[in-house]
């Protein structure tokens, strides 16, 4: 039951940040109409993939640790699926 309970949690903060990363998409976009120079365009979207990138790769261990140490069902693993 604790198991399934943490899969659910981060299954949370995985939506969570997927609109995070809704919402900064759409900031990034509308940025091109504000006075912004070139290079701080760049600095946005160089910092928006950084954190797009440093995202996933938490979510990958999280899932991977879960699973392993806690034995929370992975809903990205099919493998996982197949035991429930």
């Amino acid at each position: 039951m604790e198991e399934s309970s943490l899969a659910d949690a981060f299954i949370r903060v995985e939506e969570s940040i997927k609109s995070f990363h809704a919402l900064l998409d759409s900031v990034n976009q509308n940025a091109s109409s504000l006075p912004l120079s070139e290079e701080d365009l760049k600095s946005r979207f160089v910092a928006s993939q950084a954190l797009r990138d440093s995202a996933s790769i938490y979510l990958d261990w999280g899932w991977h640790y879960l699973s392993r140490l806690y034995d929370a069902p992975n809903p990205h693993n099919p493998e996982d699926a197949i035991l429930d």
